[in-house]
């Protein structure tokens, strides 16, 4: 239940920015299931889902879609995907999920989609973090969850619009927490579940906008007093960590209107 609601929080932050274009029935009425089916109007198609339907390779054809803006594909074995020279060709791309698909990585033509406002890696064979990704100065939502990444780039920080980041359930030591998080300061989703995060720093305070914060199955022993300055914040995770009774207090003196788990 835990994971369904936190997808679902990240998506609905992720898909706020595409609606800002493209209103949900607008979406409804021009997004195709089936490939051959939209070939016959390419110039109408806003978006592309496929689910489980054995893809290999991304068709080429999908580079015929020019006013293709929405493109998810849901548990395929695209393992090592390679993009097709036609696709590079969709500048108007910005919803991009690829989700259960077996990728071990991702191409390095990812960079070019420059209008891409959420990107959704999650559930895949990644161990390494694509670094095209920091060169996605538009993004707004980003999900890796449920990888096999070890290294965060510093570069993360170039994505200051970021609203939503999602690392949790990788392989990533943050035993010494990353500072490049700490200068994403839109931020207003943030997910480091089993991050190995021993210390929060008190630096925390600088994501101001932040609003929901989930640390579950880390290794805290208590938060930074300087987290009660995260005024928005209403929903804090901190399930299986180390904190005493009288740390869970203290925190939830900090935090008053907060829904904190423990």
């Amino acid at each position: 239940m835990k994971k369904n609601i936190l997808t679902f929080i990240f998506i609905l932050l992720g898909v706020t920015s595409f609606a800002q274009v493209i209103d949900d029935a607008f979406i409804k009425a021009y997004t195709y299931s089936d490939l051959q089916e939209a070939l016959q109007s390419p110039e109408e198609v806003y978006g592309l889902t496929f689910t489980s339907q054995n893809m290999q390779v991304l068709p080429e054809e999908i580079g015929e879609f020019q006013n293709l803006r929405y493109l998810t594909i849901i548990h395929d074995n695209l393992g090592e995907v390679t993009i097709p020279e036609s696709i590079l060709k969709l500048k108007e791309i910005e919803f991009l999920q690829l989700t259960e698909c077996f990728l071990t990585s991702v191409p390095p033509e990812i960079a070019t989609f420059q209008n891409l406002h959420t990107l959704y890696l999650s559930t895949n064979l990644l161990k390494t973090f694509p670094p095209e990704i920091c060169d996605l100065t538009s993004l707004e939502s980003l999900d890796v969850w449920n990888n096999q990444m070890t290294v965060l780039p510093e570069e993360i920080k170039n994505l200051k619009t970021l609203k939503a980041l999602n690392l949790s359930y990788n392989e990533f030591d943050f035993s010494i927490f990353p500072a490049a998080i700490l200068e994403l300061e839109d931020l207003e989703f943030l997910a480091l579940e089993d991050c190995s995060i021993q210390n929060l720093p008190k630096e925390i305070s600088n994501l101001k906008n932040l609003e929901y914060l989930y640390l579950e199955d880390n290794q805290l022993t208590a938060l930074p007093k300087e987290i009660k300055k995260l005024k928005n914040l209403t929903l804090l995770h901190l399930k299986n960590n180390q904190l005493s009774e009288t740390e869970k207090e203290k925190i939830k003196t900090w935090l008053p209107d907060c829904e904190i788990e423990f």
